[in-house]
């Protein structure tokens, strides 16, 4: 658009100054209405096509990003749920054990974990433990006791407690009872260690989740559970590059600061909500039977891989070749037009020119350099009887030649017109019908534009009766003075318009005074 404004400001102030200083002829060069609007229409279609391409190029660029955005979001929720995959077979193995083995023993569980290798094989999960349901007489409520929990160490201390006590912990493990799903819930019945979830699974007496369920509760043994640290549960390098994407982990769809359970840009730290790139997605994903909500979103450093300024240089190159392919189309279009007219105009003046040169009585005929005549009009023919294809070819002196005329003539024509001058004679010439006649003749040097001379113009007219009248009159006058000189008689002349006087010999004796 600043390319269309500024070629149309400069068109509107050339035929400005064009209107304001410059001659008419020359101004209407700048007000061709034609060649501006195709000008402009081109321009147009160029800025267009620019426009569209470069946008194209910039939305391709974009998929191309969504597409490796939606890969790595993609592997984000897929590692997070076979993480808890992996999670739930671990506490699933502690329930076959506990169900397989009812005389099991610390020592048991013990060797369990150590196998199960927490440390290494397990991100983020700081233990593995089993809650036993001791049932109440009466109304009061079951007694969840911790029985096993390793590794112990620090938290020996916690064994034996009733986790029932928490509200949070007794509302999740009676959620899991009755559900038969697991159940993860924010409390962390640990001594030492950090971790801020509990990981609930029901184990029930048949092993397997009766189908109703007041079956259920009647049938749970316990809960085999593992205290969790969420954040380094996600934090591993194989859930994601850090680089391209970050994630946020909310465990109800508000998406808010309350709802946050991870940040992997903010290390857990659940004080704030990050706030999203370029590309985000919001996805429901099932960990531990309970469904939680993944944003993912996209790094500065994975933006700015996929916003390219490229195609704004494509823009300013194409914008820029559009307006000056406009520019050179106006200015051809315009010198075309203008020649075009100049052309019309020449070729008026020159239709002109011959028509005056067919109808005039004088002899008018164009010779080349080697003065072989070229053209000839009517009235070459009328005066010297040659037609055109007659006299095409020959040069002036072959044609027209008088063997009575001064055979200088031609070699005098030839050595003024051929130096550039211009050359005025009146020579004798003869006829097709041989007759003899008296022109005046005029040759002018045709230059080419590189100011060599390309051929000759010569224009004659026909003065026999002129030169026979001028030559009557000398006889005339001679006869006179003849006369004058033999009777002696005295004879004296004044011109009154020139003031002019003569007198001959005999007046001048008569007076008594020399002519002198």
């Amino acid at each position: 658009l600043v390319f269309a404004a500024v070629f149309v400001l400069v068109v509107l102030g050339l035929q400005w100054v064009q209107r304001r200083q410059w001659s008419d002829q020359s101004r209407r060069i700048f007000l061709y209405r034609g060649p501006l609007s195709i000008a402009l229409l081109v321009m147009g279609m160029g800025l267009a096509f620019t426009v569209y391409h470069a946008d194209a190029a910039r939305l391709a660029l974009y998929e191309e990003g969504q597409t490796h955005f939606l890969e790595h979001a993609d592997h984000v929720d897929a590692t997070l749920t076979a993480r808890f995959t992996d999670l739930d077979r671990l506490l699933h193995g502690v329930s076959a054990m506990v169900l397989s083995r009812p005389d099991i023993t610390a020592a048991d569980f013990r060797s369990y974990a150590r196998a199960a290798e927490l440390g290494s094989a397990f991100e983020g999960v700081r233990g593995v433990g089993y809650v036993a349901r001791q049932r109440q007489a009466g109304m009061q409520a079951d007694r969840l006791v911790l029985a096993y929990l390793e590794p112990a160490g620090a938290n020996a201390d916690v064994l034996g407690r009733n986790i029932g006590a928490n509200a949070l912990q007794r509302t999740a493990a009676e959620a899991a009872m009755r559900t038969g799903q697991a159940a993860l819930v924010r409390s962390n019945p640990m001594q030492a260690g950090p971790a801020d979830f509990l990981y609930l699974v029901p184990v029930y007496r048949e092993g397997s989740v009766p189908v109703s369920e007041e079956e259920r509760v009647q049938a749970l043994r316990g809960w085999a559970f593992a205290p969790l640290r969420l954040a380094e549960l996600a934090a591993d390098d194989t859930l994601l590059e850090p680089e391209h994407l970050n994630f946020q982990l909310f465990d109800s769809p508000q998406l808010d600061a309350a709802a946050l359970v991870y940040d992997s840009a903010l290390h857990g730290d659940a004080n704030l909500v990050r706030s999203v790139g370029s590309y985000s997605v919001v996805r429901p994903v099932l960990l531990a039977d309970q469904v939680f909500y993944v944003r993912s979103n996209s790094t500065a450093a994975f933006d700015a891989a996929f916003h390219s300024r490229d195609h704004l240089s494509g823009v300013l190159l194409g914008s820029g070749l559009s307006v000056l392919l406009a520019m050179v189309l106006w200015l051809l279009m315009v010198g075309r037009k203008r020649a075009l007219e100049l052309a019309s105009a020449m070729t008026s003046e020159l239709e002109r020119l011959a028509m005056v040169a067919r109808r005039t009585s004088n002899a008018v005929y164009f010779t080349d350099t080697a003065w072989r005549i070229t053209w000839v009009n009517e009235g070459f023919t009328r005066m010297c009887g040659f037609t055109q294809e007659e006299a095409l070819g020959l040069r002036p002196s072959q044609l027209l030649h008088s063997p009575l005329g001064d055979p200088d003539t031609g070699a005098i024509i030839d050595l003024q017109a051929e130096a550039g001058e211009r050359v005025e004679i009146q020579v004798l010439q003869r006829s097709k019908q041989g007759q003899d006649y008296w022109a005046d003749l005029e040759v002018l040097p045709i230059r080419a534009a590189n100011g060599r001379i390309s051929g000759y113009l010569s224009v004659q007219s026909d003065i026999t009766e002129v030169v026979q009248a001028k030559a009557a009159l000398l006889v005339e006058k001679e006869r006179a003075e003849n006369i004058l000189s033999g009777t002696l008689v005295g004879s004296w002349e004044s011109n009154l318009q020139t003031g002019e006087q003569r007198w001959n010999d005999r007046w001048s004796a008569m007076l008594g005074f020399s002519r002198e």
